[in-house]
């Protein structure tokens, strides 16, 4: 099983809100009403802290109702409502047992484990190798005058390298213990969700499923912070600067240290039904735009 595979099952059970909140963006809003956090932010900045330290304390129900309109929110959950009196199928039923069960399994684990260990041990000869191509591919990267590399990815991937390359260097990232102990977490907190069928899931309402989700995530936490990466540690370290606001877009910069470097992301925001929310940014548009060197040194 490759961890792509082992991570998307494990994350299957939070999986129907995701979906939900992506049909959100065409699904109409219904008019029964959903509690939402009463809390509006003049300042985007404030607001991206803010919600940045709810995915912190894996409050996901909270951060989802910060960060998204309430038309939209309402849409995600008749989303989600007409998948739980959808009739479930017995191809959907056999899917799930199927993919699931193996996170709930009593033995899980060692079921996983003897799928997995094979693949582990072929390409623990290639690993070297291909570390080496991927680090040499960076380096080529930045040495190249690439024009669809900006300044500032330029400039983090810069910052991030040499940690990166050292965390790499001592991380054993095939290690037959560290998986099992992966895998140990995510079965745990699939368990603890309570989750046991796909009528279980569809015995909860909207914002309980999103609750359960939350038991992913800090799982998932735990997981890659078993090979090194403490998430809450980048989340913690985040930086949020207005760049730009006239009182409906905002173009932001969140500095979070990853690695020991920094790592600077720009991103649109627009005031939306008492909300800012992140945009798609767009290199033509008129707000926000890149500005020439020019323009730099008059501001």
């Amino acid at each position: 099983m490759k961890k792509r595979n082992v991570l998307a099952i494990a994350l299957l059970l939070a999986s129907t809100v995701s979906l939900t909140a992506v049909s959100s963006a065409q699904a109409p809003p219904t008019s029964a009403p959903i509690a939402l956090s009463a809390t509006q932010f003049a300042e985007p900045a404030e607001q991206l802290r803010v919600l940045i330290g709810k995915i912190r304390r894996n409050e996901i129900l909270a951060a989802i109702q910060l960060g998204t309109p309430a038309s939209h929110l309402e849409a995600a959950k008749s989303a989600f409502e007409a998948m739980r009196v959808k009739p479930t199928t017995d191809t959907e039923r056999a899917r799930f047992e199927a993919e699931v069960g193996k996170l709930l399994a009593p033995d899980a684990v060692d079921q996983m484990m003897l799928e997995l260990e094979p693949k582990l041990v072929e390409a623990r000869p290639k690993l070297p190798g291909a570390m080496l191509m991927g680090m040499g591919a960076l380096k080529m990267l930045l040495a190249s005058d690439d024009p669809s590399l900006s300044d500032s990815e330029r400039a983090s991937i810069e910052a991030v390298l040499p940690g990166l390359e050292a965390w790499a260097a001592k991380t054993d990232f095939l290690s037959s213990l560290h998986a099992r102990q992966a895998l140990s977490v995510l079965s745990d907190a699939a368990r603890n969700t309570g989750i046991r069928s796909i009528d279980a899931l569809k015995a909860l309402s909207f914002e309980q499923a999103v609750e359960k989700s939350a038991l992913m995530l800090q799982a998932g936490k735990q997981a890659m912070a078993i090979y090194g990466i403490d998430v809450n540690a980048i989340l913690d370290s985040a930086k949020v600067e207005v760049l730009e606001n006239d009182g409906k877009k905002a173009r932001l910069r969140t500095t979070f240290t990853v690695f020991g470097g920094a790592v600077k992301l720009e991103h649109d925001s627009e005031l939306i039904e008492g909300k800012w929310i992140s945009m798609k940014s767009e290199s033509d548009r008129q707000f926000g735009k890149k500005r020439t060197p020019a323009e730099k040194v008059d501001s």
